[in-house]
């Protein structure tokens, strides 16, 4: 029953990712105005995130709760979130707006193959 839930997640998300990036001009005009146009090409590259969020949390949800690992995740979390304020001190430096975008990809990959890890593990 819950890989029914995490493909309708990814049914349902999929469509908006593929909307945001047909249309993110349109997007960006309707909900922040003219002044956040220039930010076409993050808004696409962020919408992908979620379907890699998706993906953890199906991991997170299905194996670390059901085995009762939450203390060990707490570790995983706290280092990971060592590495988003170093990568944010890094990439944002380097690459504004791009760079927080990265940073946020980073932790995600990272959150993943630690939960991926600790489902093969367990």
């Amino acid at each position: 029953m819950k890989i029914f839930f995490y493909i309708l997640s990814i049914l349902i998300t999929l469509p908006i990712v593929i909307f945001i990036n047909l249309f993110p001009e349109d997007i960006l005009l309707k909900f922040a105005g003219n002044e956040f146009t220039h930010l076409i090409s993050e808004l696409r590259v962020i919408s992908f995130l979620s379907l890699i969020a998706i993906t953890s949390e199906f991991f997170y949800y299905q194996n670390i709760i059901a085995k009762n690992l939450r203390k060990k995740l707490l570790m995983y979390n706290l280092f990971g979130l060592i590495i988003l304020i170093v990568s944010n001190i890094f990439f944002i430096n380097q690459y504004l707006v791009l760079g927080a975008i990265i940073s946020l990809y980073v932790l995600e990959l990272f959150n993943f193959l630690i939960l991926f890890y600790m489902k093969e593990k367990n």
